[in-house]
């Protein structure tokens, strides 16, 4: 522990709340400190990926059964492990970061369509519309709140992540979201009319799944 004090210190590490002028002074001390020992203290590339992952679900916390299989994860040890560490906690939703932990992986490992493949494809099978079909609505609900966390990271249409904008807006029609449902619908069916073509299959596929959509909320 003294050594771990010793190398804090050098690091200019003193407290994660100096006294500050305001608030978002605090904010920006605490930030710049976990940054500090973020480089300070080692973390196993399997450590590194499952916070990656896990800063892009909901700061209210995740289920850890279903990030156990989106991120596949054998065991629960790594999660304990990562806690005991105080880099997650737990809470009644599941587990979580704290705020400014999660920016700060953000900054230090973000994620992108090549290091989170594994986990996009594992996330889009789950959230498959004919399962969304069947859950119920508190299920619906935690999981679009997901969705909606995920969708924020990887914004941008493209291969890796077009079926997962598919299914994320048949999640949302199903008396979730049914205005974001419409307008992750038209994302994708522009997307799909200038890559495939206005008559092809997918474009096609597309602009009848938009009209679907459009008849679950007569308000739209």
């Amino acid at each position: 522990v003294s050594e771990m004090i010793e190398s804090l210190k050098k690091e200019g590490i003193m407290s994660l709340s100096e006294a500050v002028i305001n608030e978002d002074m605090v904010k920006q001390t605490a930030y710049k400190n976990i940054l500090k020992m973020f480089k300070l203290f080692s973390l196993t590339d399997e450590e590194k990926r499952v916070l990656m992952y896990l800063s892009f679900m909901p700061l209210g916390g995740v289920n850890v059964r279903s990030f156990r299989y989106w991120a596949d994860i054998d065991s629960t040890k790594i999660i304990k492990d990562l806690e005991t560490k105080s880099w997650l906690f737990k809470n009644t939703e599941g587990i979580a970061l704290h705020p400014i932990i999660k920016e700060v992986i953000k900054h230090e490992i973000p994620a992108n369509t090549q290091n989170c493949k594994e986990f996009l494809d594992r996330f889009t099978n789950s959230i498959e519309d004919q399962k969304a079909w069947l859950m119920k609505k508190d299920e619906k609900d935690k999981l679009s709140c997901v969705a909606r966390e995920v969708l924020a990271v990887f914004c941008d249409i493209c291969e890796e992540t077009e079926e997962l904008y598919y299914h994320a807006q048949a999640l949302f029609s199903f008396f979730v979201d049914t205005k974001y449902a419409a307008e992750l619908a038209e994302k994708i069916y522009d997307y799909h009319r200038k890559k495939y073509g206005e008559d092809s299959f997918l474009a096609v596929r597309s602009i009848f799944k938009l009209g679907w959509v459009y008849s679950f909320d007569m308000q739209l």
